[in-house]
């Protein structure tokens, strides 16, 4: 891990089911009598993981917020995150802008989508 910036531990866990994927490690070439080619296009496969939060408290948010928007500078630099199953603790990066749905008075859904750096 060559990063300092560790995920909020304030932050609740997120709900199950956790979503778990994998990039499209394979580069695929089609030939015109229909044979095709692959090969690998990386030596390691990296591991995305989709975090949801489904009644997140304001509160909670505002950690999220700050975490995302400051600390991450809006997701371009990367963090520690600890598998909540697992414990294994690994740098990952936000692949997009996470997603806040106000779902009722001071509460949020939240989701987000990690990668594996």
């Amino acid at each position: 891990m060559a990063t300092a910036i560790n995920w909020p531990t304030s932050i609740k866990n997120p709900v199950y089911p956790l979503s778990e994927g994998s990039e499209d490690g394979v580069i695929r070439s089609q030939f015109e009598n229909g044979v095709e080619q692959t090969r690998r296009r990386f030596t390691r496969q990296r591991k995305d993981y989709t975090l949801k939060w489904t009644r997140m408290s304001a509160t909670d948010k505002s950690t999220f917020d700050t975490f995302y928007d400051t600390t991450t500078a809006a997701g371009s630099l990367s963090f520690n995150w600890t598998h909540p199953i697992t414990n294994v603790t690994k740098e990952y990066r936000f692949v997009a802008p996470p997603r806040r749905d106000a779902i009722d008075y001071n509460w949020y859904y939240v989701d987000c989508q990690i990668r594996e750096v």
